[in-house]
């Protein structure tokens, strides 16, 4: 047991010597490229500008028109968010023998029944979200 103990710390010495050097060669490239990081970073908030800028203009044309596929390739998706009290949805459940798990609410399973019923005490809202492509399409 000694040899294998002693076997192990020789090698967590060793691993941690490596991530030492695995630091120093990333310090010496992040130094070497510094100007490529600068520059990316730039871009990363020119990016995220441009989205800010977009995002807003995007829903207004999707609530224009309904149409998602917009330019270039940028979307929109609905995400709906149902609106209840878990109570009256357990309550409700119960007296229509479904979504239930034992003695409790199954809201995965209530959640997609009152996305196609109408329930009373449910509210539905869609809020659509701006996707990006990765690469941009103009035709």
């Amino acid at each position: 047991m000694k040899e294998k103990i002693q076997q192990l710390a020789f090698m967590i010495e060793g691993e941690h010597s490596i991530n030492e050097d695995i630091q120093q060669k990333k310090k010496e490239f992040e130094e070497k490229y510094v100007d490529l990081f600068t520059r990316r970073v730039e871009i990363s908030a020119n990016i995220s500008k441009l989205k800010e800028e977009i995002t807003p203009l995007a829903i207004e044309e999707f609530n224009k028109t309904g149409n998602k596929k917009l330019i270039g390739g940028v979307g929109i998706r609905e995400i709906t968010k149902l609106i209840y009290e878990e109570t009256k949805a357990f309550f409700w459940a119960k007296e229509h023998s479904i979504a239930l798990i034992p003695e409790s609410l199954d809201k995965r399973a209530f959640e997609k029944i009152a996305k196609t019923e109408k329930i009373g005490f449910v509210t539905i809202n869609k809020n659509p979200i701006v996707t990006y492509p990765n690469i941009f399409k103009f035709e």
